[in-house]
């Protein structure tokens, strides 16, 4: 399935042997779409899975990171404002262990599928006449992808830029959809500028001097003159969701960048005793330059 954005070509619509529906860009006004929100129950977090330095998968939290805004705070004053930084988002750069783009090629949703293999039991239906655990014939789900891919398909009405291609596959009644990069995507990525590669850096490490591994014993307080080895864009966090929108169900996997405990830590954690759902949530970290005209500010 492909959505072509104004700019490419209907014309190169199909490949050798791949059957590809074309979805041109809406030229209505998304308006036109505007109906009653449907039913959505709130995502729930069946599981996890890490990714190691070397994109090993591992179906465990040992990449699950924490933040610790009471390390933030300026002791100084009352209340809770927070001390100012001054951390160089440039330490370590010459020497980022970048992510290879033919793991993102050659790993799709794989790493997700290797989780709900390992965690059956999580799709397991219970007989609600003899209260015993039915053999597992089928995920008794809809859909399976990334919550990116699901953000790409709700923007679409109102993105007429970017293009999307999408490979989807229906097994046992469950529909697994897998993103794949347009042309247009591949090139832009190929052809990425200096500062916007060191822009990306900066997210990545500013998410090092953030969050942290309290498998260990914590420090009180964040260190602006501590030294981080280079970051390495391999590791990661992603947690499996479930949730139902209308009448489908979906799972999907998202990365996560930190989480915040709801009672902050006194110590070391075991991972293992935490409940994602109850014990605090997770936050994403973003990075954004200076806002300093009227016309980054209407951006």
């Amino acid at each position: 399935m492909k959505r072509l954005s104004e700019s490419e070509n209907s014309d190169e619509s199909t490949e050798k042997n791949v059957r590809i529906d074309v979805i041109k860009a809406p030229v209505a006004d998304p308006r036109v779409h505007d109906k009653k929100f449907p039913f959505f129950r709130r995502p729930r977090i069946i599981g996890g899975f890490s990714v190691d330095a070397d994109r090993k998968f591992a179906s465990d939290r040992s990449q699950m990171r924490f933040f610790c805004p009471e390390k933030l705070k300026n002791s100084g004053q009352a209340g809770s404002s927070y001390k100012r930084v001054n951390w160089d988002l440039n330490h370590g750069y010459d020497n980022v262990i970048r992510k290879d783009q033919n793991f993102k090629k050659d790993e799709g949703i794989s790493f997700m599928l290797k989780w709900i293999l390992q965690n059956t039991s999580t799709f397991q239906v219970v007989n609600p006449q003899t209260n015993e655990t039915m053999p597992l014939t089928m995920l008794s789900t809809d859909f399976v992808c990334f919550r990116g891919l699901l953000t790409t398909i709700m923007c679409s009405p109102y993105e007429k830029r970017d293009g999307w291609q999408i490979f989807v596959v229906k097994h046992k009644g469950t529909i697994y959809l897998r993103q794949m990069d347009t042309e247009a995507q591949l090139k832009a990525e190929a052809n990425k500028s200096e500062h916007q590669m060191r822009m990306c850096s900066w997210g990545y490490k500013f998410e090092q001097y953030v969050v942290e591994d309290l498998r260990n014993e914590k420090e009180d307080s964040f260190n602006e003159n501590r030294k981080f080895p280079p970051v390495n864009e391999n590791e990661e966090f992603c947690c499996m969701y479930r949730a139902r929108l209308g009448s489908h169900s979906v799972v999907y996997g998202a990365e996560m960048d930190g989480f915040r405990l709801r009672t902050p830590s006194e110590g070391a954690l075991n991972l293992n005793d935490i409940d994602l759902n109850q014990d605090g949530h997770f936050i994403e970290l973003k990075t954004t330059r200076t806002i300093d005209s009227p016309r980054l500010e209407a951006r």
